[in-house]
């Protein structure tokens, strides 16, 4: 029990893992799943088209919509990504140190 519950420690105030995964999953969603599919999250793929097309959607209703290039949905995602999985490793190894 005392390991699973770890995913929802809060390190420095900031975000637990359990809430850094549910975000990655709305950031996937909204410019995956919203921007570059119109379709909705969990498609096959990313669209067979050239980096520079542009990209008009809702990535998130409280937004608004919002035009984007292909090329800087896929950018904000793999940065959201790199990002929260830099922060992902930091909190685990201090939540690990503190035991």
């Amino acid at each position: 029990a005392r390991g699973s519950a770890r995913h929802d420690a809060y390190v420095g105030g900031e975000w637990s893992l359990k809430d850094t995964v549910r975000y990655l999953v709305f950031a996937h969603d909204c410019w995956r799943g919203q921007m570059l599919l119109d379709d909705g999250p969990f498609q096959r793929g990313l669209p067979n088209t050239d980096l520079t097309t542009e990209r008009t959607g809702t990535p998130a209703p409280a937004w608004g919509e919002e035009t984007h290039t292909v090329a800087n949905c896929v950018d904000t995602l793999m940065r959201e990504h790199s990002e929260h999985r830099r922060f992902i490793e930091r909190d685990l190894a201090r939540i690990l140190e503190e035991g």
